[in-house]
């Protein structure tokens, strides 16, 4: 592609680079959304165990708690759902855009390459070599470029693994020695034991 301009690597990896910050944007943004939404994805799970299992049928009949903890079930995994799918549309339309504004520059790039084939000379055979070219130097750097916004994302959801690693064990050695060794027998002091309903002590 050099041959045709020295220009044209270049555009090819500068026209993926919005694709993947849009993505890495997202990422931060999921991931942020994940971790405000932890304790309301437990309460989900708490209250579709107790719908559905058993150990919770009795009292939920005895007591009729059923309406009211698939109320609060609805509630907080419509919520829940609510949120993401606001991000992921979000996400869409500017990922949509983008690939827009992609296409175009791609189409300009591609009558680049049809310019300088004309205007240098080249034969059908070295045009549609040229073109291939074109192809899959786009896909290769989209490729590379996908996989590196694939290892931040994975980086991301990784750092609550060792964050939680990294944590203080919150454990001091005694500094004395426990138990201590029995030198005067056992006493009892201020002990004192009475029935349930009674004054006998």
């Amino acid at each position: 592609l050099m041959a045709i301009h020295w220009s044209l690597p270049i555009i090819i990896v500068l026209i993926g680079l919005p694709i993947i910050y849009i993505r890495i944007q997202f990422s931060r943004r999921y991931y942020a959304l994940m971790k405000r939404q932890t304790d309301d994805e437990r309460r989900v799970q708490y209250y579709n165990a107790v719908i559905t299992g058993k150990a919770h049928a009795k009292e939920m009949r005895i007591f009729g708690l059923g309406t009211l903890f698939r109320r609060r079930y609805r509630k907080t995994l419509n919520d829940l759902r609510h949120n993401r799918n606001k991000l992921l549309v979000s996400n869409s339309i500017r990922e949509s855009a983008i690939q827009l504004g992609m296409s175009v520059v791609f189409v300009a790039v591609f009558g680049l390459v049809m310019w300088g084939a004309v205007t240098t000379g080249l034969t059908v055979g070295a045009l549609a070599m040229y073109l291939m070219a074109l192809q899959r130097s786009y896909q290769t750097s989209q490729d590379l470029l996908g996989r590196i916004a694939a290892i931040y994302d994975s980086s991301l959801f990784l750092k609550n693994l060792f964050t939680f690693i990294d944590m203080p064990l919150g454990l001091t050695e005694p500094t004395d020695h426990f138990p201590k060794k029995i030198e005067k027998g056992i006493r009892f002091s201020d002990v004192s034991f009475a029935y349930p309903n009674s004054k006998r002590i």
